[in-house]
């Protein structure tokens, strides 16, 4: 039986809780009417000579006819007065409205939550999700920010358990976020010159700039998200066990979140002045419709050490596009790139997709056919190749045609379907544009658990080095979050006056990117 001492000056809410908590084997014990720190204390002090309590919980409510105010001074005096003789005890604060100056003053105290649902099983929940650890700090931190049309939510998870209410503020016509959609709808850090590319000038000032809007409009009520990584950094000592992850929620069936072009990913830390994709790794999420739009999510996995199947795309020529021909170029880093997989990875197989060779149907039926003793389930599929998003957002992966000079273009929503059927739980796009948001769309529509693209247009060269660094880690057994995170530490440090190491973009639905 575990012991959960009830700090509340409503008695028949006392009693709702012991008859409910009986069923997940908690006493829950009060002295009901008591809510001063003097007396709370003695009594805790006194129940500690029958056997230690697992937990408290103060009710920060007003009783009938007190002001909440007070109510909530009451709980801070009890909270205050029982740390320093409850150490390693689960402290959990009860509030219907949460205010942002309650949870404010919750983060400073370890192993401490706060509570927005009173329900017997939630109060069990987040009573027995300490017990594991004995007193050991958390090993890993995650951030959750909603991003809604109208409104952003926080919400902050240790080893997996809430511990901190969700925040929600309104932000309905955020007048930044807005100037930043249509800012990088179409921008690219790159310049078609002739038969050359450059840098666009003032690359870095530009990410920049747009990451400190980001950090402004994400804490604009509160210091939000620093103050959220503060107290992550105090649970788990190290910010690279801090997983900051970007929800797009939809607003409806028929709609998308209007911020998708927002690149949430460069947060900016002005404190540290730098990006926080630097110190900790960050992650988007498409909430899709469950009724009308997502499939079901297919399984995700801890490691990702299984079958790698490289699909080499060996395409360049022209092809009319709605709005106009494109040209796409000969790459040079193909066989680099699939070079460094296979010193990361001795069991990787590669599908090279040549002129003449009926690359769509080769595709098509390698992802789709069934797995045998010959033919082994696809755990990561990494995409090299052109790739482009045309005019009316749609994304094409590019694949050579049937002579010299000509291209196929496939749709993702295609490859999509087909990365479903090889039940893929990894999909890497080397590829320009390939993280444009009708594309992770799409794949998360399929219900693929991660994909990592490049949301501008790259550098072979250097996109070949980033991948290689990520099969590197991955091959070792790093979580996603970490391997991720440490290619793009690697390309940063090699390449550091390109904006390659902003580009790469994490996209997961599930919560298995976390483990460490």
């Amino acid at each position: 039986m575990i012991r959960l001492l009830v700090v509340s000056p409503d008695a028949k809410w006392v009693e709702y809780l012991q008859i409910g908590l009986e069923a997940f084997d908690i006493e829950a014990e009060c002295a009901p009417g008591l809510r001063s720190a003097g007396q709370m204390v003695d009594s805790f002090r006194s129940a500690l000579k029958i056997e230690p309590f697992a937990g408290v919980l103060i009710s920060a409510l007003a009783a009938p006819g007190q002001n909440p105010s007070d109510a909530l001074l009451e709980a801070v005096d009890v909270l205050d007065a029982l740390r320093p003789i409850a150490n390693g005890v689960r402290v959990l604060l009860w509030s219907a409205y949460p205010s942002e100056r309650l949870s404010s003053i919750a983060s400073r105290f370890p192993n401490t939550a706060i509570l927005a649902n009173d329900a017997p099983e939630a109060v069990a929940a987040h009573l027995k999700s300490a017990s594991p650890h004995q007193g050991a700090g958390p090993r890993t931190a995650r951030i959750e920010l909603q991003v809604g049309a109208a409104n952003i939510r926080t919400e902050i998870i240790l080893d997996g358990q809430p511990v901190i209410v969700p925040s929600s503020r309104d932000w309905s016509g955020r007048y930044k976020l807005s100037q930043l959609e249509d800012r990088f709808l179409n921008w690219s850090p790159l310049k078609h010159e002739r038969d050359e590319l450059r840098y666009t000038d003032d690359w870095l000032g530009v990410l920049k700039a747009a990451g400190e809007d980001i950090s402004y409009e994400t804490e604009y009520a509160g210091k939000t998200v620093s103050d959220a990584i503060s107290y992550c950094l105090d649970q788990v000592g190290t910010h690279d066990r801090i997983h900051v992850r970007f929800s797009l929620m939809s607003p409806g069936a028929a709609a998308t979140n209007p911020f998708v072009h927002v690149p949430f990913e460069l947060l900016y830390d002005p404190g540290k002045k730098d990006f926080v994709r630097g110190l900790a790794p960050i992650a988007r999420r498409d909430c899709l419709n469950p009724d009308s739009r997502t499939a079901t999510a297919l399984p995700n996995i801890e490691r990702l050490t299984g079958h790698t199947l490289f699909v080499k795309s060996d395409a360049s020529g022209g092809y009319e596009f709605p709005g106009g021909e494109r040209m796409f170029n000969p790459l040079q880093a193909l066989g680099e790139e699939f070079g460094a997989l296979t010193r990361s990875r001795a069991d990787a197989e590669e599908l090279a997709l040549t002129v003449g060779g009926n690359a769509l149907t080769q595709l098509q039926e390698k992802l789709t056919s069934a797995p045998s003793a010959k033919s082994r389930t696809l755990q990561i599929i990494h995409f090299a190749g052109h790739s482009i998003r045309v005019g009316d957002g749609t994304v094409y992966l590019i694949l050579p045609g049937t002579v010299d000079g000509e291209v196929l273009p496939l749709r993702m929503s295609e490859f999509a379907a087909w990365c479903r059927q090889a039940r893929t739980q990894l999909v890497i796009l080397s590829s320009c544009e390939s993280s444009a948001p009708e594309s992770v769309f799409r794949l998360s529509q399929a219900g693929i658990p991660a994909v990592i693209g490049f949301r501008w247009e790259v550098i072979d060269l250097e996109a070949a080095f980033f991948t290689g660094q990520l099969h590197a880690e991955l091959a070792k057994g790093s979580s996603l979050a970490l391997a991720f995170h440490a290619a793009l530490r690697a390309v940063r440090i090699a390449y550091p006056k390109t904006p390659t190491f902003v580009s790469p973009m994490l996209v997961v639905q599930d919560e298995e990117w976390t483990i460490i």
